[in-house]
């Protein structure tokens, strides 16, 4: 039984997802903006856009990062994401919302310097939402730069967002229609233009729109069931063979003992010499 244990749990842990955000919850770290976040922004005039480590109100845990943009900004956290080269990346987060203007990109989560994003969301939302997209990277990818926050490029808004739970874990496939990112060594695509860098205080042109993603070769499912009934195969084929060996043994021991039986016997019943 201790046995079969030990093989479920390591082979349930090879299916285990590693989420590569650091303090993804805000719950280590004080000041505003806990290590290792940033703040990054459009505006940069002072109050124009507020970062608050909030408690009380979180997904989970007892903390997330709130983020106001009091005029028109593109605000956000920012966090640097190591990855390799040549793999799919889901990332994905929690938001809700308070007067977020309906003009421009809501509350979402994206890739600095990249047009692609998760959906958005607007006006005043009370309950926390996921928010979600992908990213493929290719040859030479080592980073980049994960955000959330409050409008986009070419698209500032106003108000409020809550985020909690930032995660970024690998894949084996990306789902049809998804929003994909690319990094890495690739040319330019139409969905792929580059976002305005921080600091400009020019207003940037507005930003393509997501194409969808390439339809993925169909994912090889894990079939749990096949690799437990195979644990218990092996489990019971070492078990036998344990049975086995000590029949095994205990019939050696009974042929000793026969033959001791028999040899005295035999002594017994010899004549004793003249």
């Amino acid at each position: 039984l201790v046995l079969v244990s030990l093989l479920l749990i390591f082979v349930m842990s090879l299916g285990a997802q590693v989420n590569l955000v650091k303090n993804p919850g805000f719950e280590e770290g004080n000041g505003p903006i806990p290590a290792p976040w940033a703040k990054n922004v459009w505006k940069k005039t002072e109050g124009v856009t507020v970062v608050t480590l909030e408690t009380g109100s979180a997904h989970s845990g007892d903390r997330c990062i709130s983020i106001d943009n009091r005029e028109e900004n593109d605000g956000r956290v920012t966090q640097v994401i190591q990855v390799q080269p040549n793999k799919k990346y889901k990332l994905s987060g929690w938001a809700r919302t308070e007067n977020v203007g309906n003009e421009g990109a809501g509350a979402n989560i994206s890739i600095k310097d990249k047009a692609v994003s998760s959906s958005t969301i607007k006006g005043t939302q009370d309950k926390w939402q996921e928010l979600s997209f992908y990213v493929e990277t290719t040859t030479g990818a080592t980073n980049f730069v994960f955000t959330a926050g409050v409008g986009g490029y070419g698209r500032t808004n106003t108000g409020k967002a809550y985020f909690d739970d930032l995660e970024v874990i690998e894949v084996k496939s990306i789902p049809p229609g998804s929003a994909i990112a690319y990094i890495g060594e690739t040319p330019k695509r139409a969905d792929e233009e580059k976002s305005n860098v921080s600091g400009t205080e020019k207003e940037p042109a507005k930003e393509a729109d997501t194409k969808p993603a390439p339809k993925p070769e169909k994912p090889k499912e894990t079939n749990w069931l096949l690799i437990i009934i195979l644990i218990v195969a092996i489990v019971g084929v070492i078990v036998i063979l344990i049975v086995l060996f000590s029949r095994k043994d205990g019939d050696d021991d009974d042929d000793d003992s026969d033959s001791s039986e028999a040899e005295t016997e035999t002594s017994e019943n010899e004549p004793a010499e003249e």
